[in-house]
């Protein structure tokens, strides 16, 4: 197998179904040195009744993030058809930065690099110009990119406040700690009472199921 080049490709929908049309996928002229994958797991601390110590609940899986930097090359010794800096860098800017009018947003965007998948889209990009002709015309740039994650729509996001779910209430249960477990807010306590036909905000009967309905934001 010959030289994997790292290619960035366009697509106009999240699900990544749908290439952008009249985009060309940008190639590197150099792959990266290197490049980085940022993950995390976010969790709150919850007392839970009866213990001492607080329990580090998992809450949520961000998007994650990836970073890296090209180095664009004008002057001709790594690809003599590849010489104009700037028309490079537009090519580039139309791939992940530019609003797509079919979509009225920048395109969504696959980094893809041997057997390295990454689907996502642009957060920021930052241009710093090494080398110039005697007229001013860049000869070579470092070109930063940072992404950030399109995640599918399952997983975690089962979990989100648009989504219906229930409880079985155990013994120390109250419905407030129960409202903010399912929202991450305590404001919803009172649609939740309503909801579930309940006579106190302060008292729940162990064994009691609470339903918590879709929060739809406006």
């Amino acid at each position: 197998m010959g030289l994997q080049v790292l290619t960035i490709t366009a697509y106009k929908d999240e699900n990544f179904g749908s290439q952008s049309s009249g985009i060309s996928p940008y190639k590197a002229m150099l792959n990266p040195d290197s490049f980085s994958e940022d993950l995390k797991v976010t969790y709150k601390d919850q007392q839970s009744p009866g213990k001492d110590a607080a329990d580090n609940k998992y809450q949520k899986t961000p998007p994650s993030s990836l970073n890296f930097s090209l180095t664009i090359d004008g002057t001709g010794v790594v690809d003599a058809s590849r010489t104009d800096v700037a028309q490079e860098i537009a090519n580039l800017k139309k791939v992940v930065y530019t609003t797509n009018g079919e979509i009225h947003t920048p395109n969504y965007v696959k980094v893809v690099w041997g057997a390295f998948n990454y689907q996502g889209r642009l957060t920021s990009m930052k241009v710093d110009y090494t080398m110039f002709k005697a007229s001013g015309a860049p000869v070579r740039a470092k070109v930063t990119l940072s992404f950030t994650e399109v995640q599918e729509s399952s997983g975690s996001k089962n979990q989100s406040p648009d989504m219906s779910k229930s409880r079985i209430a155990v013994a120390g249960d109250s419905l407030a700690r129960l409202t903010y477990d399912a929202y991450d807010d305590e404001i919803h306590l009172i649609k939740v009472a309503t909801y579930n036909k309940l006579d106190s905000l302060l008292q729940l009967i162990p064994g009691t199921r609470i339903e918590f309905p879709p929060i739809i934001s406006n």
